[in-house]
């Protein structure tokens, strides 16, 4: 028919549709592409050409990843995408370096490096220099000293190593996600791609056929990689937090991508094969952001699910059969997000972070992120990432300063900016530093001081109310960017230990006219400040013995049994019932228990039933010389935002009473502890401080000048200083 298109055949107009966008799509791992005949019996092509399936996968990656950011309960398994992300590296990065060691027979290691200083780096610092100013500008000081620590790490590529360190100290364990918390994946591709072509190198030393290297370079990664794969799933099983970020628990998904690189230029399908393999990889990464979710050991098996998917994909190139999702992956939109899919990554969870933090220091009584803020935040990450995309990420990968005939020097210039980086964040981290110093020490000198109306004795109901003092004018304690620190002196030990530490206090164990021993979680270490001044008063001694998130029950804590939080909280428990039958000179005990404790569905028991029938089984086994057990109920809970909505407000209206209170009803829970205790035998004691933190109608943040709590449920050692003559008088009731 005259005028019409020419009958071009399925695979000719792919090739045509292809050839049209390989200009604008540039890979998030290349830097140099050529365009691959689409698959049709040999399947995926060349490794190292440009690959519209691989871009497809990016953005299908960073698009989970973003949702499950954005709304988790929508995606839960949604951080599968970052595995996808590595699966990828892996076969690029293995592809080029092939490449190279087939027409060179080695590998230039310093232009390997720079390809990849000039590809990354350039995108990723600028948004620590956005964050680091968005730090400044809206988060409140309470944060600053763990978020510029945080960028530092980022800067130097080791933020999974520091979120690890934060896992393992119980303390930093509950800090709140960083706007830099997802460099942590971006740790582990640098890392990866150091030491990776080291790797490649070292079956070269090998004098011997081409053959033979190369096979045993893939027993190397082979090996590596299913040492790395069983390492992930004991450690998913036992500490899944830090298997979450390790690297080494992740190196098997960058060796299996690489694996692929060294097969596909091998493999022979039929287009019908290929379609149906595509499509079943597509499937196994969208099930698997589905079906995984929080409460899945990962990276342990679980993993293999969103990794097989991505091998299939990449294994089955674009193939050539009319109902393959060829046409669906070679999308414009597709393939822009693809292309895009590093800056979106970099920007968007900085937004997320920031964003809420500055609405709420401009809009009184906001409180967290609606719909329409988180709208907002998506189209200004895409917004973001398009613009990183096309004046960065493109730009300075051939800017002559980087790209010149001198590979170290993008190296170099690189290094510079990395340090200005780290060494503004050590600045800012020193400052803090300083300013933390400085409050505690008025804080100390304040406690000492203990003038009227400071700290709970402000709404004492001896106390006439309202309660003022002029000295205490204007007076904060501890200031909101040292409240982090302001922890009891004691030595708590972490989530992972086993082995019961005691620490002692009060008068001397030969001058004290009673031994009393405070046992239990961090909720009970944080009743130490007040106790300790009780002690000195009353002449007793004290031992300690405490574990973070680990009450002192014989009940079985849920989550997986082999995991290192239920193994040893129920190991130390026994060892620490041992210790107390070993100390007769203990004649009473105290504890407490965060009230969030979770215990296992058991015997047809709920997980609450079980908390309250494992303290009482607790109490009743210990020693007869333990003649006491005084179980002092949970502390009310602040407000969510309560930290935030104090920081965004002028000094003075911190102060003012029902400033960011939460009332008393959604303060104070249902307590397992204070049920055992009212149904136990005589020689428990209930001690309910609840009237020494709230009114009869609020609990507030704030109470005498002090600030009540450090996090979402932990008091500060002040408040808990000013608490001592209500201990006293409390436990003297139950003598």
């Amino acid at each position: 028919m005259p005028g019409s298109p020419p009958p071009y055949t399925r695979r000719e107009r792919t090739r045509r549709k292809e050839s049209a966008i390989t200009s604008q799509a540039i890979s998030t791992t290349e830097t140099t592409h050529t365009t691959s005949a689409p698959s049709g019996t040999k399947a995926g092509g060349r490794p190292g050409s440009f690959r519209p399936e691989v871009q497809a996968l990016r953005a299908l990656a960073v698009a989970l990843v973003v949702t499950y950011h954005l709304w988790p309960g929508a995606l839960p398994g949604g951080y599968v995408g970052v595995d996808v992300f590595f699966v990828i590296s892996g076969f690029l990065i293995t592809g080029q370096l092939i490449r190279e060691i087939d027409s060179s027979g080695s590998i230039r290691l310093v232009r390997f490096w720079s390809r990849r200083v000039r590809r990354l780096l350039p995108a990723a610092f600028l948004v620590l220099v956005a964050v680091a100013v968005g730090v400044w500008a809206f988060v409140p000081e309470a944060l600053w000293q763990q978020f510029f620590r945080e960028i530092g790490a980022s800067a130097l590529y080791v933020q999974n190593w520091a979120l690890v360190q934060d896992a393992v100290n119980y303390f930093a364990a509950g800090n709140l996600a960083s706007p830099v918390q997802h460099f942590w994946s971006l740790s582990v591709e640098e890392q990866f791609y150091l030491v990776w072509p080291l790797l490649l190198l070292l079956p070269l030393l090998i004098r011997a056929r081409s053959r033979v290297q190369r096979t045993v370079t893939l027993a190397v990664l082979g090996a590596g990689s299913a040492v790395s794969l069983a390492y992930g799933i004991s450690l998913s099983a036992t500490d899944p937090s830090v298997a979450y970020l390790s690297t080494f628990t992740r190196a098997w998904e960058f060796g299996v991508g690489g694996l692929l690189a060294f097969v596909i230029a091998g493999l022979r399908m039929r287009p019908a094969v290929c379609a149906v393999l595509s499509w079943a990889g597509l499937a196994a990464i969208g099930v698997s952001a589905f079906v995984i979710n929080g409460d899945t050991p990962f990276p342990g098996t679980a993993a293999l699910l969103p990794v097989a998917g991505t091998i299939a994909v990449i294994a089955a190139g674009l193939p050539d059969a009319r109902w393959a999702p060829s046409g669906l992956m070679m999308g414009r939109f597709v393939q822009w997000l693809g292309g895009a899919s590093y800056s979106l990554y970099l920007w968007h969870w900085p937004l997320i972070v920031i964003v809420p933090l500055a609405l709420a220091r401009f809009i009184p009584g906001y409180h967290e992120a609606g719909a329409v803020t988180l709208v907002a935040i998506l189209f200004a990450s895409l917004a973001c990432a398009g613009l990183s995309k096309r004046y960065v990420e493109d730009r300075t990968r051939t800017a002559p300063v980087l790209a010149g005939a001198r590979p170290r020097r993008s190296i170099f210039v690189m290094a510079g900016a990395m340090a200005v980086i780290v060494a503004v964040c050590g600045v800012a981290w020193n400052g803090v530093q300083h300013t933390i110093a400085t409050s505690q020490v008025k804080t100390a000198a304040l406690v000492s001081a203990m003038p009227a109306c400071l700290g709970a004795s402000a709404i004492d109901p001896a106390t006439p109310q309202p309660c003022e003092n002029d000295d205490l004018h204007g007076v904060l304690a501890p200031s909101p960017v040292s409240v982090a620190d302001d922890l009891p002196d004691t030595c708590i030990t972490g989530t992972r230990a086993v082995k019961p530490v005691v620490c002692e206090g009060g008068v001397s164990a030969e001058a004290a006219t009673k031994t009393v021993a405070l046992v239990g979680d961090s909720h009970a270490a944080q009743w130490e400040p007040a106790l300790e001044t009780v002690a000195q008063e009353k002449g007793w001694h004290i031992v300690m013995m405490l574990k973070g998130s680990c009450a002192f029950s014989k009940a079985t804590r849920a989550g997986d049994p082999a995991s290192a939080a239920v193994t040893s909280c129920a190991k130390w428990n026994s060892l620490v019932r041992d210790k107390l039958a070993a100390m007769p000179s203990v004649s009473a005990l105290i504890t407490s228990a965060d009230i969030k404790d979770l215990y296992a569905d058991k015997a047809g028991r709920s997980g609450y039933q079980n908390a309250v029938a494992g303290y009482r089984s607790t109490w009743k086994a210990l020693p007869a010389s333990i003649s006491t057990v005084y179980v002092i109920a949970d502390t009310p809970r602040p407000a969510a935002d309560a930290q935030t909505c104090l920081e965004v407000r002028e000094p003075a209206q911190r102060l003012e009473p029902g400033a960011c209170a939460q009332s008393r009803a959604d303060a104070i829970g249902d307590d397992p502890l204070v049920a055992a205790a009212s149904g136990a035998s005589s020689r428990v004691k209930l001690i309910d401080m609840t009237d020494d933190f709230c009114t009869q109608d609020s609990c507030d943040p704030v109470v005498g000048h002090v600030l009540v709590y450090r996090d979402k449920s932990h008091m500060t050692a002040t408040y808990a200083a000013t608490l001592a003559p209500y201990l006293k008088r409390a436990l003297a009731a139950q003598a």
